[in-house]
């Protein structure tokens, strides 16, 4: 429970749907470990994101929403290089 409060959630309830999904899939019984969880979890920035951090991953979040996860469209709404939003989005640790 610690691990799934501390993330940030930068797809909402979409991504929440869909980190449930996988373990589940992975694990249909049982007590749910931190190692059952999407790397990405697990993984997440320890630090809290600035303001502008947060301004910028909601961003590119809607950009990916409203482009239906094409990374090359998305770029091109955001207006950055299709390299900058794969960077972005790792350094985020947003899932698609």
């Amino acid at each position: 429970m610690r691990t799934l409060k501390k993330y940030h959630w930068p797809g909402n309830v979409r991504e929440l749907v869909g980190t449930l999904n996988h373990v589940l899939r992975a694990k249909p019984a049982g007590t749910i470990a931190v190692a059952d969880l999407p790397p990405a979890l697990s993984s997440a920035p320890r630090r809290t994101m600035t303001a502008m951090e947060r301004v910028e991953r909601d961003a590119i979040v809607a950009a990916l929403r409203d482009s239906g996860g094409n990374r090359v469209a998305a770029a091109k709404l955001l207006g950055i290089a299709r390299s900058s939003l794969y960077r972005k989005i790792d350094t985020f640790g947003i899932h698609v």
